[in-house]
């Protein structure tokens, strides 16, 4: 017998749908690693002997990596799978918290290298949302948008602004930033696999 769609309300109706129950979870893990990174970011060029300005040098490198790489963003997911793009951005994630963190545990990184890590991680968030937003109407009726675009709005700041930087603070303060890092790295890795599984979404093009 073909299974029967879950009986959800209103503002969890996209749960019913599979492909959208992977996208949520991606997201969510994708998000945390952002947030773990975001309080380890600072941390790391402390640990570094950095000072305020060497902080505000690095975050403001991923302000303008998000920044900058939004708008190009938003041209790639209107040609390339959007499922394909946040693979990309995932895996590309990883390996700049994986290197971060070796370098970190190993005694080898300098502050030229958090810097960069910074810019590269700032690119992968700006052109993860407008993948991730094309990919929305690909997956759900439009009428499931809306309850859609709620859920987002409640997971994006528990996982970036609250869990995330919770759970990299004890990392901190129990080891040290580079252990953060992979932590990071396995949530960026765990969410790239999330959307490995979900079945293709079509890529949608903007009229």
């Amino acid at each position: 017998m073909p299974q029967q769609p879950l009986q959800l309300p209103r503002a969890l109706a996209p749960f019913a749908h599979r492909q959208y129950r992977w996208l949520a979870v991606g997201l969510i893990l994708s998000m945390f690693a952002d947030g773990v990174w975001a309080i380890t970011l600072v941390w790391q060029v402390i640990g570094l002997g950095g000072q305020p300005v060497q902080v505000s040098i690095a975050t403001a490198a991923s302000a303008i990596g998000m920044v900058v790489s939004t708008l190009a963003g938003g041209v790639l997911a209107d040609r390339v799978s959007q499922r394909r793009i946040v693979i990309g951005l995932e895996m590309a994630k990883t390996v700049v918290f994986a290197l971060v963190a070796a370098a970190s545990v190993t005694g080898n990184l300098q502050l030229g290298h958090v810097v960069l890590a910074a810019l590269l991680a700032g690119v992968t968030t700006g052109m993860y949302y407008p993948a991730y937003s094309a990919m929305l109407p690909s997956i759900l009726p439009s009428s499931e948008l809306q309850a859609a675009n709620g859920v987002e709005g409640f997971l994006r700041p528990v996982a970036y602004q609250a869990v995330g930087p919770v759970i990299a603070g004890w990392i901190i303060a129990a080891t040290a930033p580079g252990y953060a890092v992979m932590v990071a790295a396995a949530a960026s890795i765990a969410s790239g696999l999330c959307y490995l599984v979900m079945p293709p979404v079509p890529v949608r093009r903007e009229s």
